[in-house]
């Protein structure tokens, strides 16, 4: 699964070496996101790459990752727009003043964007900081995952067979507690920022 924002590894160690999972703002960039602007302290609008797909997997077959793919996320994570907050959901209240997350512009052509709404008055450094940091809040589930292997009494993505990423590898063998095997995804849509 892939986040919206990645370390920005260009960073020269000296400087910033990404040895723990937070990174500040000024050395993060973009992943999932082409670029974000700030029209005010408490908006945040991210522009999606038109480039990504979600892995050649059913249900999703490897179709592009859109804005609403984005808002779905949020939503079941945070409670947000009328959903039930996953159960699993271990965040923490860093998220508390997120107030919506909105899809826009989406077309057969376009990703989209994605519109971060925030209360008034919460810091935009913080902001920053909760929406670039690495951990399970950030990283995108795949909605057609979501709605094809969850129900009200199985509300999780439990079963590793059913985990549809961005990412350059996919999952194709779990053994708790001993190993995990990956493969390389072949449509896979970046590169090495080095």
């Amino acid at each position: 699964m892939e986040t919206l924002f990645m370390g920005n590894y260009t960073t020269p160690p000296s400087v910033w070496d990404f040895s723990t999972s937070w990174i500040p703002p000024q050395f993060a960039t973009g992943c999932l996101i082409d670029n974000y602007t700030m029209p005010n302290p408490y908006t945040v609008i991210c522009v999606i790459r038109n480039n990504v797909s979600w892995q050649n997997i059913a249900p999703s077959y490897g179709r592009q990752l859109v804005a609403s793919d984005i808002v779905a996320h949020y939503n079941r994570m945070l409670g947000l727009g009328g959903s039930p907050i996953d159960q699993y959901y271990v965040g923490n209240g860093s998220w508390t003043p997120l107030l919506s997350v909105v899809a826009s512009n989406q077309s057969g052509t376009t990703a989209g964007t994605v519109t971060f709404n925030w209360k008034q008055g919460t810091s935009p450094i913080s902001i920053l900081t909760v929406m670039q940091a690495a951990g399970a809040d950030n990283s995108i589930n795949n909605p057609d995952a979501v709605a094809a292997y969850t129900s009200s009494s199985q509300p999780a993505l439990s079963n590793w067979h059913n985990a549809i990423g961005t990412g350059p590898f996919i999952l194709t063998d779990f053994v708790d507690g001993s190993s995990i095997t990956y493969v390389a995804n072949p449509h896979y849509w970046g590169t090495d920022q080095r």
